[in-house]
């Protein structure tokens, strides 16, 4: 996974896009120059093809409305009470494995929003698990505007590699 997400960044157009072409690609965490840098660190170079390959081995591809079929599900499940098995007479719990709450109208509409809402209108497809897990990561960075700007490129790039990706923004100055 952090191989194909390494080979998903184009470093290039990253820099041109996001830091309107002021920055320099790096390939590791350390600046030249500085104490621990280590010029032998393997480069990893943009392949958007050998990113996917590596990813259809563990997290095939699914079209949007598969994701969203699976992600309905999943909240419906997480609508249903905690104790998911209801007492009989004797005190003894029976699985209660078809017990989904009726939903209403605007309930329907507001799980449809939501879903609707965290799909990105970019993304092509999505990645699952064999067990319905969907494939989603985060950037966390620094709410300033080119940490910002890189952020949501580099989620631009991961999108097109399937992977569901949501940028989040810090207050820096805390």
């Amino acid at each position: 996974l952090r191989l194909a997400l390494a080979q998903a960044i184009d470093k290039k157009t990253l820099i041109d896009e996001a830091l309107n072409g002021d920055g320099i690609a790096l390939d590791a965490p350390i600046l030249p120059g500085n104490l621990g840098y280590y010029e032998g660190v393997k480069k990893v170079p943009f392949d958007l093809n050998s990113a996917n390959a590596l990813l259809d081995k563990k997290w095939p591809q699914i079209q949007p409305e598969e994701y969203f079929k699976i992600r309905h599900a999943q909240i419906i499940k997480n609508l249903l009470p905690a104790a998911s098995s209801t007492p009989n007479t004797n005190n003894k719990k029976i699985a209660n494995t078809d017990a989904v709450p009726p939903l209403s109208p605007n309930d329907e509409n507001n799980i449809n929003q939501t879903i609707r809402a965290e799909m990105s209108s970019g993304q092509s497809f999505y990645r699952q698990n064999g067990k319905t897990n969907i494939l989603r990561l985060a950037i966390t960075t620094a709410d300033t505007p080119e940490y910002i700007k890189t952020a949501e490129q580099v989620a631009k790039m991961w999108r097109a590699l399937g992977i569901q990706t949501n940028v989040i923004s810090v207050n820096s100055h805390q």
